[in-house]
């Protein structure tokens, strides 16, 4: 006999992982709308002022929500993949050209790494709440493997202070980038 209940949670789980496959592909169009549309209004622009058009029109779509979502894999690719396109279109480079070193040289990041570094902020400006409730969440999250891999793959033994997350994340990505030259 089918158990109806066994069916509509089948069903509603399907729908939500197609929702957020159809919201994710939706969301990376808007980037690309934004993206485009400052590229073509801005043909005689500096690539720094086309740089900080993108920094302050579509990195903001791109990071929406980034410190609470967790990503796998493959949706950070490809919103690394977006950004990287950004920088691409901005300094006129091919596709087979990395463009960490324009990222780095800029003294800008990659999407991972401002993913990155976003989580951590997040991690440290959460640490210091007094709020029960959020002191839970905080501890719960500490222990959840996305954090650990963030805090071993900058090197934070214990906890997160919010002003040496920017410095460690550039440095780790301009060893990154000065290594691919």
């Amino acid at each position: 006999m089918l158990n109806t209940n066994t069916v509509i949670t089948k069903i509603n789980i399907l729908l939500t992982c197609y929702y957020h496959h159809y919201a994710f592909r939706h969301f990376i169009s808007l980037l690309n709308a934004a993206a485009s549309a400052i590229c073509s209004h801005v043909k005689f622009a500096s690539e720094i002022s086309v740089l900080y058009l993108m920094e302050t029109f579509c990195l903001p779509i791109l990071s929406y929500s980034c410190e609470a979502l967790c990503y796998n894999k493959q949706q950070l690719s490809q919103l690394n993949t977006c950004w990287n396109r950004a920088y691409r279109k901005i300094f006129k480079i091919n596709d087979w050209v990395s463009v960490k070193e324009v990222q780095a040289l800029c003294d800008r990041l990659d999407f991972n790494h401002i993913h990155a570094q976003r989580k951590l902020l997040f991690i440290a400006e959460k640490s210091k709440n007094d709020h029960d409730v959020l002191k839970v969440c905080y501890d719960n999250f500490r222990r959840s493997d996305e954090c650990v891999m963030l805090q071993c793959e900058f090197g934070f033994a214990g906890d997160v202070f919010s002003g040496d997350v920017k410095d460690i994340v550039f440095k780790r990505f301009y060893n990154i980038a000065v290594n691919v030259l």
